[in-house]
């Protein structure tokens, strides 16, 4: 099974027809303080999985590293592949609101992907410190 698109979003769905509709895609968050939580957002997910994997299940884990490669969260769930359909590779779309995101500092973090224990991806995702605004401008 492959992934092929990862990212965080602040929203995502599928339509009836089938497309994927994804709203608000980032990787920088700008948090006034840290720790910091994030409100809901949606983690997208696309994987493609061969025919020979219809009807399993796969162990889908993820891993958020803060940027000195500590762990700081390790969420896991089992991915159940439809049997059945159309002949030919499986799409499968996992669209997840999540509100566990919590960062302790700012830099960049990873978030991995993992399935079945194997690493698919990670997405990058920068806690950055609010603008500073530059002095006023003295009037001549």
């Amino acid at each position: 099974m492959e992934l092929t698109l990862a990212l965080l979003a602040d929203y995502a769905n599928v339509s009836q027809e089938g497309k994927l509709n994804v709203l608000g895609i980032f990787n920088v968050i700008v948090a006034q303080t840290v720790p910091s939580r994030v409100p809901v957002c949606h983690l997208v997910l696309r994987f493609m999985a061969d025919a020979s994997e219809k009807g399993s299940k796969k162990q889908v884990q993820f891993k958020l590293l803060d940027p000195d490669g500590k762990q700081l969260m390790d969420v896991s769930g089992e991915l159940q592949i439809q049997s059945g359909g159309p002949p030919g590779p499986v799409t499968i779309d996992l669209l997840s609101p999540i509100e566990w995101l919590a960062f302790e500092q700012y830099g960049e973090h990873q978030l991995s992907i993992l399935v079945n224990g194997e690493h698919k991806r990670s997405i990058s995702v920068t806690i950055a410190p609010p603008p500073t605004l530059p002095p006023p401008m003295e009037e001549p």
